[in-house]
């Protein structure tokens, strides 16, 4: 089966209760799960920033994982559960690092 591909999905990350917005999420749903999702951000300069609550919502969501809220959209509905996920950044340079390294970069971490 085709993954699902959907914009503009709202998840709350679990523990902290942080919501991120993620641009793109893709993968399949099996059972209110996704399955080896693919979380992605794209900004639109090679220099664009992170908002703040990214810079940590996204770190949480990569320890913790998430539910995604609201009515969702496509495959991932409200509910669907976001198992611990990376987000990947796509920039127009083509690059498409991982968000901790871009993090670890910029802040030392």
């Amino acid at each position: 089966e085709e993954p699902d591909t959907v914009g503009q999905v709202t998840i709350k990350v679990n523990k902290t209760g942080e919501r991120v917005r993620v641009d793109f999420v893709s993968g399949n749903v099996e059972n209110g799960t996704a399955i080896n999702p693919k979380l992605t951000e794209v900004k639109s300069s090679s220099t664009a920033t992170f908002t703040k609550n990214q810079q940590t919502g996204y770190p949480s969501l990569a320890k913790n994982g998430g539910v995604v809220v609201g009515k969702g959209k496509g495959n991932f509905f409200g509910g669907t559960q976001i198992p611990p996920t990376e987000v990947n950044v796509i920039r127009p340079d083509g690059t498409q690092p991982l968000f901790s390294d871009i993090i670890g970069k910029k802040f030392g971490g």
